[in-house]
């Protein structure tokens, strides 16, 4: 297994540029992917969204936006950018909480995959 095997398998785009930010290294991209994998941002992210802690929850967000653009994982990207752009407006409604339902639910589907 390689890094385009991952990517490929989760549905991702772009791998060259992963491939070239991780000097095509698989033991580095497989380090940071799980590193960021077990970050406590993405419980917290969720107790911030339930507490309707919309600054906290896009503090959260942006940054494991940032974590999964460095990645190569698209999925997970799409997902956390459609939170931070409700968080920006303030929204704090039942849309979050689905999308980060979703947003699990794919870093679920990651997990597998290592």
């Amino acid at each position: 297994m390689d890094i385009d095997d991952i990517l490929r398998q989760f549905h991702c785009e772009n791998s060259e540029m992963t491939k070239q930010r991780f000097l095509n290294d698989f033991s580095f991209y497989i380090s940071a992917l799980k590193t960021m994998l077990k970050d406590d941002a993405w419980k917290s992210l969720g107790d911030s969204l339930e507490k309707k802690q919309t600054e906290n929850a896009f503090e959260l967000a942006h940054s494991l936006k940032g974590s999964a653009a460095n990645c190569g994982l698209t999925p997970l990207y799409v997902l956390l950018e459609k939170i931070t752009a409700l968080l920006r407006k303030k929204e704090d409604g039942e849309e979050l909480l689905l999308l980060y339902e979703n947003l699990m639910e794919k870093k679920q589907e990651l997990e597998s995959l290592l």
